[in-house]
């Protein structure tokens, strides 16, 4: 009951903000014609007057921390929902946004974005896009003979980065401090995983709470990441190693027959489920589906009791599946990838080894020190 009130609740919203948009539109639009500043108006009217909706029909709370710019500056927010444009627009005294094209015929939006001197771009073609783009932001700029000192916060894709800075030399990225993003996994249903490519600098973790339905949520950062929480529990640490390929007898591997691949992944279940058991996986369906949709024919074997694989190749760079197994079994495994990874004339093996598996961690740390290490943080 309580969920079908607020569905109402937010279609009453919606449709009062876009009859507002209208009601504001008309309202202004003399002003507007006139004068840019009755452009920016009512855009500050109906974003604000959106916010405050958004407060009291739906239970959207907004918060701007910080003292937001008021000089000429580019503003390169993570773009989310239509409610971050509205509260970026709503903090600033005389924003422009950068837009498609195709903004330009939609009503009142359209007339307004080009009185208040938003520029609209082509995104479709791409390089010529940006030369454009660059041209017309100095050219509608109040100030655009002003000189700022370049200063960067976060992360931005090369080509806007670049576009950027022949546009200005300061650069605001701004993010809702508290929007982490959660995605989920069909293996650990009683689990959410924070999206790490997501993050940015500043990002609280420690503010994040468990959400309903799940039992933890699960991060995995670079040791020595700024963002590592302080108060979630290390659970896990994953070493990633290089070796070479080298050819090498492996008397006990045995590849694995069409007949046999059940067997297979059975085992490799088995062992997922042993090296999982702080975060309990449910059984998949298909499991050949869940794990080795990507190993072939003639890349996987049974190593006596145990197994291994190999996943594919890129770059020149063979990627290991699975090895599980007891101690010698273990250590026959990655004998068996290298030398499967020089049978199909990789330059190099990488092995990917959990510190829950002490077998396969301790002889790879053996053979090579990490190139990379991750942590795996709970929170509970």
């Amino acid at each position: 009951m309580k969920q079908s009130i607020q569905w109402v609740r937010s279609v009453i919203f919606l449709g009062l903000i876009y009859f507002n948009l209208m009601v504001v539109g008309i309202v202004f639009l003399p002003w507007a014609l006139v004068s840019r500043s009755g452009a920016f108006a009512a855009a500050h009217t109906w974003c604000r007057s959106t916010m405050w909706l958004a407060g009291w029909m739906v239970g959207i709370k907004t918060e701007v921390r910080g003292t937001p710019p008021t000089g000429e500056v580019i503003v390169a927010a993570k773009h989310q929902s239509f409610l971050d444009i509205i509260m970026i627009y709503a903090s600033l005294p005389r924003g422009k946004f950068i837009m498609k094209k195709e903004l330009i015929y939609t009503p009142v939006i359209g007339i307004y974005g080009l009185r208040m001197g938003c520029v609209p771009v082509d995104r479709g073609k791409r390089g010529a896009a940006i030369r454009k783009m660059v041209a017309q932001v100095v050219a509608v700029a109040d100030h655009p003979s002003r000189k700022i000192p370049e200063r960067f916060h976060g992360r931005t894709r090369k080509c806007g980065r670049n576009a950027i800075r022949r546009i200005a030399g300061r650069v605001w990225i701004l993010r809702p401090p508290k929007m982490i993003r959660l995605v989920q996994n069909p293996l650990h249903p009683e689990s959410a995983f924070v999206d790490e490519d997501a993050l940015v600098v500043g990002d609280d973790l420690d503010e994040l709470g468990v959400p309903d339905g799940y039992k933890r949520v699960r991060l995995i950062l670079p040791v020595g990441s700024e963002l590592r929480p302080q108060n979630w529990q290390v659970v896990r640490r994953t070493a990633v190693f290089e070796l070479p390929p080298q050819l090498d007898l492996c008397p006990n591997a045995v590849l694995v027959q069409p007949a046999g691949w059940a067997a297979w992944f059975e085992a490799h279940w088995e062992y997922y489920l042993d090296c999982h058991s702080d975060n309990p996986p449910a059984r998949p369906v298909d499991l050949r589906r869940a794990f080795g949709e990507a190993i072939e024919d003639g890349t996987a074997a049974f190593i006596g009791s145990g197994f291994a694989s190999l996943r594919g190749m890129k770059a020149g760079v063979s990627e290991v599946g699975w090895i599980g197994g007891n101690k010698a079994e273990v250590e026959e495994g990655i004998r068996w990838c290298r030398a499967k990874a020089h049978e199909i004339g990789a330059k190099s093996v990488r092995f990917d080894a959990d510190d829950t598996d002490p077998f396969l961690w301790s002889a790879l740390h053996k053979l090579a020190d990490p190139i990379e290490v991750f942590e795996t943080f709970d929170l509970s």
